[in-house]
């Protein structure tokens, strides 16, 4: 159906569901991944929308035109773990489709997605769901999405869109302005002011998620460049996605991504030749995004380093904001002992939290496998705020108990750890401790560095590591780096 004005006024209908997945997580998505709580829908996806979102910056964008009504369908972000069971999605999925086509007609459609979804049956969920809208608005009405840096971008899916914003910054601080880019993009061309496509180039290199820091890293004069390409007339936006690296996908490599105007003289070849000059720009400089890290076993050692702490310490291969468990002791069992300094730390673990949080306090109980023996000191909710990515969550039981050296917070679910909400919530103070673990590959950076900027980067394992060629990967193109070869490299450094 083709969209058409409501009087003098443009109605545009916005919505997402977002997840991240991670195909080496232990640990099963329930059916349930898609709780009520997360969900927002109407017009509490932009009126309730948390602070520091994409869809608060489209709000304001939305406010401030007094030409255009704003149809809310369904908005989703349950986090990021092992691929979502199909029929969880499929349901979600039907749901909102049905509230789209209840909104027809709309003269366009904005969409926030994180672009490295997939189930147990589909491994390319944003295609799937751009390809439902697209079957009920057709493919006249502008469809613009915004996706995370992060995202894998299929052809498939570049090639239903009018335009795809990607974040700019790792770890992400743009929420908003991606927000208020994409909501600006969808009304010019609701408006006519603008008719955009999308030109997709791929890069053929799956890196370690610290290559995609966009403040130190290798990629930060890549991105740099790129935005410098943006005209505003015949190129409207130059996107770089990284891509998950964890999810086991044909479409997982990086991509380069120009949203143009196909009105303007030349924009389609002008939007060809930036995609493809920033993608060898990025190919010639691939070694430039291996990664060094510190050693399991000379933790300490790079610790005791520092003549301060606190001192964070990044357990970068079991990050559950990156999808992995969050339930390795690889890393933290090399840092609890009698004698040694403070930590704090967390981990993942449904039966010692439950039995934790059932437990009084000062009580010791069987601390398996975290340790022989716990001492109980509190137990909280798993429900609260965070604050980065912003939103309410929900980490079922949570205990905190101290063994040693060691003061952990116990969760049934894994807990993003990119900021400090969770120790803020069950009462900690990360400033108190000499060391502290953070479950994270280099997304804490954004909200850690007032606690800290001394960080051992530690190469331990779990779901999200380094050790790409290591991985079970099935799915995934042999013809990207790091598969396509296997150079020799440094001690400590990683592909």
């Amino acid at each position: 159906m083709t969209g058409r004005n409501i009087g003098n006024r443009k109605r545009v209908a916005v919505g997402g569901i977002r997840y991240e997945a991670n195909s080496f997580s232990a640990i099963e998505c329930p059916e349930t991944v898609f709780e009520e709580q997360f969900i927002r829908r109407g017009r509490a996806v932009l009126a309730a929308a948390p602070a520091n979102s994409e869809f608060f910056g489209a709000r304001s964008v939305f406010e401030a035109a007094s030409d255009v009504e704003v149809v809310g369908l369904l908005d989703t972000y349950p986090g990021c773990g092992s691929p979502v069971p199909h029929g969880a999605y499929e349901r979600l999925r039907n749901e909102f489709v049905s509230l789209l086509r209840d909104a027809q007609p709309v003269n366009g459609v904005l969409l926030s997605l994180h672009g490295a979804m997939a189930t147990d049956e589909e491994d390319d969920v944003e295609a799937d769901l751009i390809r439902a809208v697209r079957a009920i608005v057709g493919h006249e009405v502008p469809l613009i999405v915004s996706m995370d840096l992060h995202a894998a971008v299929s052809e498939s899916t570049a090639s239903m869109l009018d335009g795809l914003i990607g974040f700019k910054t790792c770890p992400h601080t743009d929420y908003e302005e991606t927000g208020r880019r994409s909501a600006e993009l969808l009304l010019d061309a609701v408006r006519g002011a603008s008719s955009p496509a999308v030109f997709l180039e791929p890069v053929a290199m799956i890196t370690a998620a610290e290559a995609h820091d966009t403040n130190t890293g290798p990629l930060s004069s890549h991105m740099n460049h790129a935005q410098s390409l943006v005209d505003g007339s015949s190129v409207l936006d130059v996107s770089i996605f990284a891509a998950q690296p964890w999810l086991d996908a044909e479409r997982t490599r990086w991509t380069v991504t120009v949203t143009y105007d196909r009105a303007e003289c030349g924009g389609q070849a002008r939007a060809r030749s930036i995609a493809r000059t920033v993608a060898t720009d990025l190919n010639a400089d691939i070694g430039s995004f291996r990664v060094r890290k510190t050693a399991v076993g000379d933790i300490w050692q790079s610790v005791l380093a520092f003549t301060a702490g606190p001192v964070l310490v990044a357990d970068s291969g079991d990050s559950p904001s990156a999808g992995a468990d969050g339930h390795s002791l690889d890393c933290l069992s090399r840092l609890i002992g009698e004698g040694l300094p403070t930590v704090l730390a967390t981990m993942t673990h449904p039966e010692l939290s439950i039995a934790a949080s059932h437990s009084p306090t000062g009580a010791w109980m069987n601390g398996e496998p975290l340790a022989p023996s716990v001492e109980v000191i509190a137990a909280a909710s798993g429900r609260f705020e965070r604050r980065y990515p912003a939103g309410p969550v929900d980490v079922g039981s949570c205990a905190v108990v101290r063994v040693h050296n060691a003061t952990v917070v116990i969760t049934e679910r894994p807990a993003m750890m990119l900021d400090t909400s969770l120790f803020d919530h069950v009462g900690l103070d990360p400033a108190n401790f000499a060391v502290v673990q953070v479950k994270s590959a280099g997304g804490f950076r954004a909200h850690w560095t007032s606690i800290s900027d001394r960080i051992v980067i530690v190469d331990s394992l779990g779901g999200s590591s380094s050790r790409l060629t290591e991985l079970p990967f099935h799915k995934i193109s042999r013809s990207s780096w790091p598969f396509s070869e296997r150079q020799t490299v440094q001690s400590g450094e990683l592909p």
